[in-house]
């Protein structure tokens, strides 16, 4: 843009990176799509498909706004740019799931225990999760409240470093060249 040293892009804000460079958009989109194209099926130990499980039941209506593959979409992003995907699944009675709703990724602060490799569990790593609205309001979800999906990047086990901060040369090559 008129500067001879080179300008990189921040690529901390993975979600405006997203909205703004059209070819990092279909690459995400275009793998959130094939991961939202499944149709779950439930199967009993003996090989026969389940037909009622409250399970199912969730598949068929996730939340009052998405359907399976929105959800299963949203996550798929979520995970392409942060490595991370959340969606807050709370049990209700008899330890049913009714409802899950992804969040974003960059809004949600997981709180560690400090323990890691000794531990047989995932929630002996991670304490809670905090969501942060977009009006700066808090709330702490449990552990067992939690969807977490997370794409490892090969030296984090949890919290990998996205791989969006991998791309910052040729993204800022393409930003560039709109210019």
């Amino acid at each position: 843009w008129g500067k001879k040293e080179a300008v990189w892009l921040d690529v901390k804000d993975a979600w405006k990176l997203y909205i703004e460079i059209p070819e990092l958009r279909a690459v995400i989109d275009k793998r959130a799509q094939m991961m939202s194209s499944n149709h779950p099926c439930l199967y009993d130990a003996n090989g026969d498909k389940v037909e009622k499980h409250w399970l199912l039941d969730l598949i068929d209506k996730p939340n009052a706004i998405q359907s399976w593959s929105d959800v299963v979409y949203s996550m798929g992003v979520q995970d392409g740019l942060y490595n991370n995907a959340f969606a807050y699944a709370p049990a209700r009675t008899a330890g049913i799931r009714n409802l899950i709703v992804p969040l974003p990724a960059d809004k949600v602060k997981m709180h560690l225990s400090g323990k890691k490799l000794k531990q047989m569990d995932a929630e002996d790593m991670v304490e809670k999760f905090t969501f942060v609205y977009d009006s700066g309001d808090k709330e702490d979800i449990e552990w067992l409240d939690m969807v977490y999906v997370c794409t490892d990047d090969g030296m984090n086990i949890i919290k990998p470093i996205s791989r969006i901060e991998t791309l910052r040369y040729p993204l800022s090559n393409i930003k560039a060249q709109y210019h």
